[in-house]
């Protein structure tokens, strides 16, 4: 060896187990080197250094509180420990499992409500598409057939426009002739008043002329005359009753 002391299994575990290499030219693997030195090794014998041994048990027994006693394992601790790892493991994998399952219970709770909005959605789309047809169907009012190429297209008259919806009038309920009527008239009051007359109070007159029953609008739709005494009647009711609330309102500020 190389005449230093070492602990018996670090130093057969550097000269038997760790792997030294092969000598390229001999093919012979290559001698052991001294862990302090770096040096080939003459011999790999191990020689017991008692005189060390001696020193070191000397030193030991003169100083007991500086000796390292290696730990007491009690097997019944050890066994209680892993058999209280193995339960906690159980506990853990069984919440594991629950809250999977409450997961999965969720996430189908979610796919069927998303199914549910999907198919109202749909049904929503196939009501919007009825309805619009449906106010095609009465747009047919306001509209006349595309003229041939070449020629002008007239304007749609309300007898026109009422005869071209007689049959979606015929079938629509109260509510809906009475809103097709006013499409109708509409247009009338905001020509006839003129274009000094802001949509609000067209709105107006529009309104009070809707009072009146269906049939007698339907006969004014097709007497523009009548339809314009009418409109007059209305304009003046609805000044007289402006002058009334205007001078109403004076006397409420005045006292």
């Amino acid at each position: 060896m190389d005449g230093y002391s070492y602990e018996r299994q670090a130093i057969e575990h550097h000269l038997f187990e760790r792997p030294r290499g092969v000598d390229a030219e001999t093919g012979r693997p290559n001698p052991p080197r001294s862990p302090m030195t770096n040096a080939d090794l003459v011999s790999d014998i191990v020689t017991p250094n008692i005189a060390l041994r001696n020193a070191i048990r000397s030193f030991c027994e003169s100083y007991p509180d500086m000796r390292i006693e290696p730990p007491e394992v009690n097997l019944q601790d050890v066994k209680a420990a892993v058999e209280s790892m193995e339960k906690d493991g159980i506990q853990t994998s069984a919440g594991l499992q629950e809250q999977i399952s409450q997961q999965q219970v969720e996430i189908q709770r979610l796919t069927n409500s998303l199914r549910t909005t999907r198919e109202q959605n749909i049904q929503l789309r196939e009501e919007n598409i009825d309805l619009r047809e449906e106010n095609a169907l009465l747009c047919e009012v306001n509209v006349l057939p595309h003229a041939p190429p070449g020629q002008h297209q007239r304007p749609c008259t309300p007898a026109a426009a009422t005869a071209l919806a007689a049959s979606a009038f015929a079938v629509a309920p109260p509510g809906v002739q009475k809103e097709m009527i006013g499409e109708q008239i509409y247009p009338f009051v905001a020509r006839h008043l003129g274009c000094g007359w802001s949509p609000p109070l067209t709105g107006k007159v529009t309104g009070m002329m809707l009072e009146l029953d269906n049939s007698v609008l339907l006969e004014l739709i097709g007497n523009e005359e009548r339809m314009k005494e009418r409109l007059d009647e209305a304009y003046r009711a609805l000044q007289s009753n402006t002058v009334f609330m205007a001078s109403l309102q004076r006397q409420v500020g005045s006292s």
